[in-house]
């Protein structure tokens, strides 16, 4: 009994090794996605009253839809490739989960009438391209080293950053009015410190992004409260979102940018927001929050600056930018396109977009995304389509849905590592 046992103990390491080279000996998994039936790896395209599915294809009614895939192991890549027909929407997007709660998405543009409607100039460079209303730059990266303004400008998908001169002025920046749960801010300083004064816990997050551009996330919970923040900047803007706690009294804020949401959850919240644009003559313009859970949206004619007057607080409000007074104010990226955006203004729009290849009304593209850091809770990989600002209805036909998942390659002696660091592990 005691050699049976021996032997048997021999005989561990072979099967880690078999094991492993099981799981890492493929480095691409090609999958297919098959109408009408179930898949061990592959789910169904769900909500399943969103979606029509014959044995050939599937239309999508409502959106958004979205299908999982069970990774057998880690993966670094994933492309996936979409050919569909009869799209009635301007825009086809298909997007990655990118946290565990699956609520934050990154998307890829399958197809966008909008773009392939216009008569503006074109320039293609790697996967990014510039529409310009007149030909003023000649490459991408003429347009990168001296971007436009602000206000003429709009970003698809694609990071460009309208900052092209050094902010010399000093001090220090206070946000004193209650922002609950998280708070996104920017800040142009070679050396940022922030003071934070919160009720709850809640993680720092600081992030470089380019010479002197630092993101500052404070990450807190539902009942979090950030009561005041000191940042040795007087450049300092708030990103998408502010949660506002109560207030004692009317805060205002300056929005950059032409799209102004708001919603409140509590009855507190309901109140009048009064806003006024500051660089030309435009007439004061007033939301009134009656409803609870009702978005309310404003979109403008032009990305002035404006200044939103908030009286009461326990109201959530989304921009592009907000600032904290209009004296110190830099832009530290461009406004994001929308297809419903008045563009009577706009002269550039730069985008990450390839048109789709089109064969007898078929069209097909595919989105490729970097699927390494993502978060994949229970080994899944979120994948979902979004056909913006779409009715019910057949918005498209989807023909097929192919995905190459792309991982490292195998390695002996990345076996005989893992092996190592199992046995060290065990012990």
């Amino acid at each position: 009994m005691k050699f049976k046992f021996l032997y048997l103990f021999y005989f561990i390491p072979i099967i880690i090794f078999g094991w492993l080279c099981y799981k890492n000996i493929s480095s691409v998994l090609e999958l297919e996605y098959k109408f009408n039936k179930n898949q061990p790896i592959l789910s169904q395209l769900v909500p399943v009253s969103r979606v029509s599915e014959n044995k050939d294809s599937a239309t999508i009614n409502s959106e958004p839809v979205y299908f999982d895939i069970k990774l057998p192991r880690k993966y670094d890549k994933a492309e996936v490739e979409i050919n569909y027909q009869n799209l009635a929407n301007d825009i086809f997007e298909i997007g990655v989960a990118q946290d565990e709660t699956r609520k934050s998405f990154n998307f890829i543009t399958l197809e966008n009438k909008i773009f392939d409607n216009f008569s503006w100039e074109k320039i293609e460079e790697n996967g990014l391209v510039l529409y310009q209303r007149k030909n003023r730059y000649k490459s991408i990266n003429e347009f990168l080293i001296n971007p436009p303004a602000f206000e003429e400008t709009l970003a698809y998908h694609a990071e460009a950053s309208p900052i092209k001169a050094e902010f010399l002025a000093k001090g220090k920046s206070i946000i004193d009015f209650p922002i609950k749960n998280f708070i996104k801010i920017i800040t142009y300083s070679d050396n940022p410190e922030i003071i934070v004064d919160a009720v709850g816990e809640y993680k720092v997050n600081k992030i470089l992004i380019n010479k002197n551009l630092f993101k500052i996330e404070l990450v807190g919970d539902e009942s979090t409260i950030f009561n005041r923040i000191e940042i040795n900047s007087l450049y300092v803007a708030i990103l998408d979102k502010i949660n506002f706690g109560k207030l004692q009294k009317t805060q205002d804020i300056y929005l950059a940018g032409s799209r102004f949401l708001t919603k409140v959850e509590k009855s507190y919240g309901l109140q009048e927001i009064i806003i006024k644009g500051l660089t030309r003559p435009v007439k004061e313009s007033k939301i009134n929050i009656n409803e609870l859970f009702m978005p309310y949206t404003q979109v403008f004619a032009n990305r002035d600056i404006k200044k939103i007057s908030v009286s009461k607080g326990d109201i959530e409000i989304e921009g592009s930018i907000f600032f904290l007074n209009s004296k110190y104010l830099f832009y530290p990226r461009y406004e994001v396109f929308y297809g419903d955006a008045d563009l009577s203004e706009v002269n550039y729009i730069l985008a990450r977009y390839v048109t789709p290849k089109e064969e007898y009304e078929v069209k097909t593209n595919t989105a490729v995304f970097d699927i390494k850091e993502i978060p994949t809770p229970y080994r899944k990989l979120r994948f979902l389509f979004s056909l913006p600002d779409s009715t019910s209805g057949d918005i498209v036909q989807i023909n097929s849905i192919n995905i190459r998942l792309i991982g490292e390659k195998f390695s002996i002696k990345k076996i005989f590592e893992k092996i190592y660091y199992t046995l060290i592990t065990n012990h």
